[in-house]
């Protein structure tokens, strides 16, 4: 089954509609695939996500399909689903016949409430470590296994922990912190996948003339930070106020002041199809 649980009763396969309820794709083939969000039928920085895809596919040397089959499938569904604000998955695999197979589909989705973005959400670390960080690729095991610590501690994301203990990134989301100084920090780009909010996010924290620095963390060290906040797909940029047992101050004036900037240059990027 294509990752990700259908939303509603549209999914377009190459630009045709197809049958939702009847539809198997071939389990064993590797999926890559983005997830872009759709604000009244306008697609959120659906160019980065494109190129990310290409990106995917062309690290692990496979071809991509091109931009317009994409679209066409995009905007085929936003012309058929009654759904016209949500996230989308994008997948591409291989058929058994080698055919290169471009789905798309509404997904469930949940986006923080008014109080989270308030007070922040709480996270906990969990071990893992990306084999391919800059590639996109589904992993149905550990997609399992951090949906299920997520929903059985009741969090809102697991930060996940390379071998050696170090901080890297949330299992949907990037991370940054705060110092007490002002300084931020993030994890390093060769050790993470990349997010798109991350990206505008890091040329916001740049048109702010804050010092940015890429650096792994220990959880031992958290304390040295007064800030923390993730950011996605989903929760653009959200506050947290716990990881593990450190709290953070989800009010932090310059975090405010991220928030601000990054919902106010969203409308300068939505794509109409």
């Amino acid at each position: 089954m294509i990752p990700g649980k259908i939303y509603g009763n549209c999914i377009v396969i190459n630009s045709l509609p197809a049958d939702a309820s009847g539809y198997e794709p071939d389990p064993s083939a590797e999926v890559y695939y983005e997830v872009v969000r759709v604000m009244e039928s306008r697609f959120l920085f659906l160019p980065d996500h494109l190129e990310r895809l290409k990106k995917s596919l062309q690290k692990s040397g496979m071809d991509y399909p091109g931009d317009e089959t994409i679209l066409q499938s995009l905007k085929r569904l936003i012309s058929d689903a009654p759904e016209k604000t949500g996230n989308v998955r994008i997948s591409l695999y291989k058929n058994p016949e080698g055919q290169m197979n471009c789905v798309v589909h509404f997904v469930t989705h949940f986006y923080p409430t008014e109080e989270m973005y308030e007070k922040g959400v709480r996270t906990l670390t969990f071990q893992h470590t990306r084999p391919r960080p800059g590639v996109k690729k589904w992993d149905a095991d550990f997609r399992k296994r951090v949906n299920d610590f997520i929903a059985g501690n009741k969090i809102y994301e697991a930060i996940l922990q390379n071998e050696d203990g170090t901080i890297t990134e949330g299992s949907r989301s990037n991370i940054f912190f705060i110092s007490r100084t002002g300084d931020i920090v993030s994890a390093p780009s060769q050790v993470i996948l990349q997010g798109i909010t991350r990206k505008y996010v890091i040329e916001i924290i740049q048109n702010l003339n804050v010092p940015l620095k890429e650096s792994l963390i220990h959880p031992e060290h958290l304390d040295r930070f007064e800030s923390c906040f993730i950011t996605g797909t989903s929760p653009k940029v959200l506050p947290v106020y716990a990881l593990d047992h450190v709290s953070f101050n989800a009010g932090n004036p310059l975090l405010r002041s991220i928030m601000d900037a990054f919902n106010s240059l969203v409308g300068k990027h939505l794509t109409i199809l």
